[in-house]
């Protein structure tokens, strides 16, 4: 499971990495472009923390309906 989701995440990095870099209109002088990006990557952090928590969650719901 984890070497599928290790290379569908390579595949996709690759296959759609350019185009996040190549669109027009990126203006990295603006003075809002740091906190922009800062908030970005809190929002792909938070959405990774929240899916790691409901997988943690649904694996804990499946071990204790196993055991009993």
């Amino acid at each position: 499971m984890k070497k599928n989701f290790a290379q569908i995440l390579l595949l996709s990095s690759v296959a759609f990495g350019q185009a996040a870099f190549a669109h027009p209109g990126h203006d990295h002088g603006h003075w809002l472009s740091e906190p922009i990006h800062l908030l970005s990557l809190l929002a792909v952090a938070g959405l990774t923390a929240a899916g790691y928590a409901a997988y943690r969650r649904a694996k804990n719901h499946k071990l204790k309906d196993k055991q009993g």
